[in-house]
């Protein structure tokens, strides 16, 4: 049931940051009442765009959901296991 209540806003949330973001990683969220966890890959020069469409993104979603976002962090979520390199190349 929650995953059907979360649907809307993943989608929503994906297609703004996907405006700013050169590519948005969809993760599982945390704990049972967790909405939703998306990593961005964001061009340094864009921070301040992306920082402009995350508060736009809270205010849109609050106050049912409470917007956290951390970083900048290394972008460890869109690297590949050196296995799925070699899959794809081979």
């Amino acid at each position: 049931m929650l995953a059907r209540l979360r649907l809307p806003d993943v989608q929503t949330v994906t297609i703004r940051l996907s405006q700013i973001a050169d590519r948005v990683a969809l993760d599982a969220p945390m704990g049972e009442w967790g909405a939703f966890r998306l990593a961005l890959l964001v061009a340094r020069n864009s921070m301040e765009a992306a920082e402009l469409v995350l508060s736009e993104v809270e205010a849109l979603l609050a106050p049912a959901v409470d917007v956290t976002w951390i970083g900048p962090l290394p972008p460890y979520s869109f690297v590949q296991s050196g296995s799925a390199r070699r899959r794809k190349a081979g």
